[in-house]
């Protein structure tokens, strides 16, 4: 399936679209030095969650969709040089608005998991 929502999104820093199909993506990237915040090479995970939010964006899969609330728990440390995939599927939709769930892994396995409340704008 053809991707139509965050067509401007750096793939560097938010993931690359694996996988499209309806209400369901995945996105992956390989996390390196300037995502580090500790010395031992942990990553922010700002940057596990923008890779989630990417994947409910994808999943929804329209153009202008505004993620409105997100609920997520982080379980495990990401560091330096891990690939890290997330995985969104689309659980509800009522007009414009879907509820994505998502999970992000990486070797270690789930490092994030959560819900995103999405709204297409427009």
């Amino acid at each position: 399936m053809e991707q139509k929502a965050r067509l401007h999104a750096s793939r560097q820093w938010v993931g690359e679209p694996v996988y499209i199909g309806d209400g369901y993506a995945e996105v992956e990237f390989f996390t390196f030095s300037e995502m580090a915040v500790e010395v031992d090479g942990t990553v922010n995970n700002g940057f596990i969650f923008g890779l989630g939010e990417f994947a409910a964006a994808i999943a929804v899969n329209i153009e202008n969709v505004f993620i409105e609330r997100a609920e997520v728990e982080f379980l495990k440390p990401v560091r330096i040089g891990e690939r890290v995939e997330a995985t969104g599927r689309v659980v509800e939709k009522k007009g414009e608005r879907y509820i994505v769930e998502v999970e992000a892994k990486s070797f270690e396995g789930v490092v994030m998991r959560g819900r995103f409340w999405c709204r297409v704008e427009g």
